[in-house]
């Protein structure tokens, strides 16, 4: 960002937990240690850290939804 003259800017990094093991990473459909699918997510959405993606309205779940996955 700063050798392109941005002034501000984020990187945005998924944080999972998983509820059963408590493995914390970034987990796509299934924990990769137990295979639990308890899994919390934090996101950051218009501009905002967020834990449980239970609590957004239903466009931020399908912004959420949409977004592309990179493995």
């Amino acid at each position: 960002m700063h050798d392109e003259g941005i002034g501000y800017g984020s990187i945005n990094h998924p944080v999972d937990t998983c509820r059963h093991c408590g493995y914390k990473g970034v987990i796509f459909d299934k924990c990769p240690v137990c295979s639990s699918d308890k899994i919390a997510r934090l996101r950051r959405i218009t501009g905002y850290l967020t834990g449980s993606l239970e609590c957004w309205n239903s466009a931020k779940q399908a912004e959420e939804h949409d977004r592309v996955k990179h493995h």
